[in-house]
């Protein structure tokens, strides 16, 4: 549930003006860049509380007592924490290691936003869209198949120009499709 919440906050979905939980206004300027490893979920962003502009880094939680739960109120990692978005707003207050507060900002996801996410993103083996594909008009399904299918060969078209030798790189990707060892394919057929 946090990735939803990262990907809205990323792509400024739910808005950019905001009021905070103890009711400063919030615009963000920029969300910031997202930080797949330890540390804050996003660095270098930009945001505006109450008329003061600061920069610095977010963390995201699905409820605010995670901060408490993952030690933030002591590492000294998130003391340049200058925003703290949750889902659930369960902590009276989130503090930094040097017990100064942390803006905190409640995410309001739709309800239905949130179930619908969260039925997506359930690791059960399943293509996760299925059970919604069968209920859009063919045309839709149609025009959506044939745009997917147009970006795989978009994508693999880019590859195949970003070799050296893109002739070595087509052959092989069409031998290792055919079932032949591409290894042995490359080794004998130099372009």
């Amino acid at each position: 549930m946090e990735m939803m919440y990262q990907y809205l906050w990323r792509t400024a979905a739910l808005g950019k003006d905001f009021l905070l939980t103890d009711g400063r206004p919030l615009h963000v300027s920029s969300p910031g860049r997202q930080n797949f490893d330890a540390g804050p979920d996003f660095s270098n962003a930009r945001i505006t509380v109450d008329g003061t502009q600061w920069a610095g880094n977010v963390e995201i939680h699905v409820k605010a007592s995670d901060w408490f739960r993952h030690g933030h109120q002591t590492d000294k990692a998130y003391d340049s924490i200058v925003l703290h978005v949750v889902g659930l707003n369960d902590a009276p207050c989130v503090c930094r290691a040097d017990g100064s507060e942390v803006p905190t900002l409640l995410f309001a996801v739709p309800v239905e936003a949130a179930a619908l996410y969260g039925e997506l993103a359930a690791k059960d083996g399943r293509i996760r869209c299925a059970s919604g594909i069968g209920s859009l008009p063919g045309i839709v399904r149609e025009d959506w198949l044939e745009t997917l299918a147009v970006e795989r060969m978009q994508q693999k078209a880019a590859r195949v120009r970003g070799e050296p030798q893109p002739f070595r790189r087509l052959g092989t990707d069409v031998f290792r499709r055919l079932g032949a060892c591409a290894r042995f394919w490359t080794q004998r057929h130099s372009f």
